[in-house]
């Protein structure tokens, strides 16, 4: 497995108390995404220099497609 996804819980606390603050709460789901920063990618940490240049950039490209919404993730488990 070369990464993982991470929840990035820390982002949907501050999303939520940012807008309880400003007025705007609502009781949707938060669901998180690479884009609002709900879900990251976990770094190679040890394995980093065993990664090739050329596949790091590949999975930022991938990451890019993903949030610009040029590759659309689906998932039966999506709410």
């Amino acid at each position: 497995m070369l990464t993982s996804v991470m929840k990035e819980i820390g982002q949907a606390v501050e999303d939520t108390i940012t807008e309880s603050v400003e007025g705007n709460f609502s009781n949707e789901p938060y669901v998180g995404t690479l884009e609002n920063e709900g879900v990251g990618l976990a770094p190679f940490h040890d394995f980093d220099a065993e990664v090739p240049q050329e596949v790091k950039d590949a999975v930022a490209q991938l990451q890019e497609q993903i949030v610009s919404g040029e590759i659309t993730v689906e998932t039966t488990n999506a709410p």
